[in-house]
């Protein structure tokens, strides 16, 4: 009598389950010592290609950014000093240096709306709130907009992954389940249709 193919691939997780175990754990080992490798700036770069997450994430440093910006200009400095500062004191490593970036060529006399449309990581909606603030000539309120903007599509995508995340951990845990003991109840069953 032979074995069905469900009931060999048990068997074959069964012995991969040792070499699987000690993959698992060198993991987080991996993780640590490759984000110790690139720096904080390229660890949260690489954190944003994570698709779902690194999106939201990367809005939200961005977010605060613009939040900044706006902050800094309600206090009367200039469009570059206030990116500078802000590219400092913002917590997301990466969104800081596309911040001294713009910064710099701020300095140089180049237009905002043009900078941010040309920095490679700034959303793509930023510039064009920002080009249609330069109309009306307030930056800091269009600053400010684009942060609640961002903050709004960061929670809906947070929110989104909350509903589906659950619900396909759920079916994947359930097709599990049934395979494992249609492949562990198989051999019985073959065994009584033999018998019989």
């Amino acid at each position: 009598m032979e074995l069905s193919g469900v009931t060999r691939f048990v068997f074959a997780l069964s012995y991969a389950a040792g070499p699987l175990i000690v993959v698992l754990l060198t993991l987080p080992v991996i993780l640590l010592i490759g984000r110790l490798a690139v720096g904080e700036a390229g660890w949260r770069r690489a954190m944003n290609a994570i698709p779902f997450i690194g999106p939201a994430y990367h809005w939200s440093g961005i977010a605060e950014l613009t939040r900044m910006i706006a902050l800094f200009l309600r206090c009367d400095m200039t469009l570059d000093q206030s990116m500078d500062l802000s590219a400092v004191g913002v917590s997301d490593a990466y969104v800081g240096e596309l911040a001294m970036g713009m910064s710099k060529r701020l300095e140089r006399g180049e237009q905002l709306f043009e900078v941010m449309n040309s920095t490679p990581g700034i959303p793509k909606l930023l510039p064009a709130i920002v080009g249609a603030s330069s109309v009306s000539n307030d930056i800091q309120s269009a600053m400010i907009g684009a942060a609640d903007l961002l903050d709004g599509l960061a929670a809906f995508r947070i929110s989104l992954l909350r509903i589906v995340v659950p619900m396909f951990s759920f079916l994947f845990v359930f097709v599990f389940v049934i395979f494992i003991v249609t492949g562990v109840f198989a051999p019985m069953i073959q065994i009584i249709n033999f018998l019989l």
